[in-house]
């Protein structure tokens, strides 16, 4: 792991402008809101989170639970979960249900509240009243549903159970089958946000909480400004040549229109951001923290391999009802993309059933180097994941060299000494570079060029060289993300004129 090999300073490794293949398990990282008032987990701590039998009695009901449990159904195993719980202040939302007319036949009310595992499905029996219809709505609904349900009347109330802003992201479908028949004839449903959600969480300093262990993926389940930037600081100092890297990348999400999302964008190398449509009828949170765990899990095997398309993006942990339309125009998809936020869609799109999103590009929102010129290699998340495999990969053979003595360049080792010359290092690690070619590496333009090893003394200005330090230069080709494919079909006239 990064910190492994890293953290004791012998090799000081550094990526070019901004730019791996894990050993072991890949830690993942979630932080958002706990429940107000449930939970035994200490607020702003770092928590361990060895199963989702845990979860609830942790943390309560709240976004926060929801979205470990979709790391869980994501990730079962090559992962381990840490979280940090947050409480904001401020006003929770509540939303309403309300129920009209008397059921003139029997049948069913099917309700999706966000998250098919608190989905329910409620037998209404010919001749139930509003009010009635209301109670058996509000007693079919899970104890770990993230809104508390009420009933007052004929209207069922679903307060959250959290403070802020982020409780204003529930879409709840009803009658999600359109079975013919299937709803209960005579009776009516009006949903409605009737408090909004108010305040945001404070900020964190992520860079002292968390220090000694790595991340791969760090999933912030909020969208707002400080809480995303403090993952991003948190980042940032994680790449820093400044000090032990650890090469993590962050999973956020913006929602609201068009303008709104591409407003939040900043260039960040480190975040990849995903646009929620405000019609999404699955949580942000959930989507969020599913693919931020699917990247974790893919980033274990096959760092190269992009969290996106029908194949390698589905997000399976998310169930959700089928559509026959998008949320975002194919216009605003492509603002979006052209934009570099991550964009989703559904898997099969129709009535009556439930599908899966999945990613349709992943990408880190970095459109711009330091000098302001176009990126075209390090755009996508899998560049990312590729580079920290490639930074661990090098770190592991460089460590070979700890410990040995340096002889100068022509110097002939003799058998049994435990020392080297900056000759024989650099054979060694280009013979390494070219058993890379193929995995971490496309083909080198010329090896002899493209790794150089020097001296301190031969690089430094006269007088200050330090013997026993050493300089590794390594231009390399990393694969890239297929971006698009462009297709032109020419079909031909049938005739017989050749006959």
């Amino acid at each position: 792991m990064a910190n492994a090999l890293l953290a004791d300073g012998f090799v000081d490794l550094c990526f070019d402008t901004s730019l791996n293949f894990f050993d072991g398990k890949c830690r993942v990282l979630v932080t958002g809101q706990m429940n107000a008032t449930d939970g035994t987990a200490t607020v702003d701590t770092l928590t361990p989170v060895q199963s989702s039998g845990e979860i609830i009695a942790k943390f309560g009901a709240s976004p926060l639970a929801d979205a470990l449990k979709k790391v869980f159904e994501t990730c079962p195993n090559n992962i381990e979960v840490y979280a940090v719980p947050r409480r904001g202040t401020g006003t929770a939302t509540v939303y309403t249900s309300t129920f009209a007319g008397t059921a003139t036949a029997a049948g069913r009310i099917s309700i999706y509240p966000g998250d098919a595992d608190n989905a329910i499905d409620v037998f209404i029996p010919s001749g139930s009243t509003a009010a009635q219809v209301a109670a058996l709505v509000q007693a079919a609904l899970p104890a770990d549903f993230a809104y508390t349900p009420a009933v007052v009347g004929n209207t069922v109330t679903y307060t959250a159970k959290f403070p802020g802003v982020i409780g204003n992201n529930l879409n709840l479908v009803y009658n999600w089958t359109e079975r013919e028949n299937y709803a209960p004839p005579g009776i009516t449903h009006t949903f409605a946000e009737t408090t909004a959600g108010t305040g945001e969480l404070p900020t964190l300093d992520l860079s002292t909480l968390l220090t000694g262990c790595c991340y791969c993926s760090v999933i912030g389940l909020h969208d707002e400004t400080v809480h995303q930037m403090d993952i991003q600081t948190y980042l940032d100092a994680a790449w820093s040549c400044d000090s032990p890297q650890c090469f993590g990348h962050g999973y956020v999400w913006n929602g609201g229109d068009l303008g709104t999302v591409l407003a939040k964008g900043n260039n960040a190398l480190t975040l990849t951001r995903y646009a929620h449509c405000t019609g999404e009828t699955s949580l942000p949170w959930n989507r969020i923290a599913a693919y931020g765990a699917l990247s974790a899990c893919g980033e274990v095997a096959n760092p190269e391999k992009s969290i996106q398309g029908r194949t390698n993006g589905v997000l399976s942990a998310i169930r959700e009802p089928q559509s026959c339309s998008t949320c975002w125009t194919f216009a605003e998809q492509t603002s979006l993309r052209t934009a570099q936020f991550a964009v989703m869609g559904q898997l099969n799109g129709g009535t009556g059933s439930y599908t899966n999103p999945y990613v349709f590009n992943d990408v880190t929102n970095n459109l711009t180097d330091d000098l302001g010129r176009h990126n075209v290699t390090f755009r996508s998340a899998a560049s990312r994941r590729l580079a920290k495999a490639t930074a661990e990969s090098i770190a592991a053979q460089i460590q070979t060299f700890n410990g040995l003595g340096l002889y100068t360049k022509t110097t002939a080792i003799q058998r049994g000494v435990f020392g080297t010359n900056p000759r024989l290092a650099l054979a060694s690690i280009r013979a390494w570079a070219k058993g890379q070619v193929g995995r971490l590496f496309s083909e080198f333009d010329d090896i002899d060029t493209d790794i150089q090893l020097q001296t301190d003394l031969e690089k430094a200005v006269p007088c200050t060289g330090q013997p026993g330090k050493l300089h590794l230069t390594m231009k390399y080709i990393p694969p890239v993300r297929i971006d698009e494919v462009v297709t032109t079909l020419q079909p031909e006239i049938l005739t017989n004129c050749d006959r």
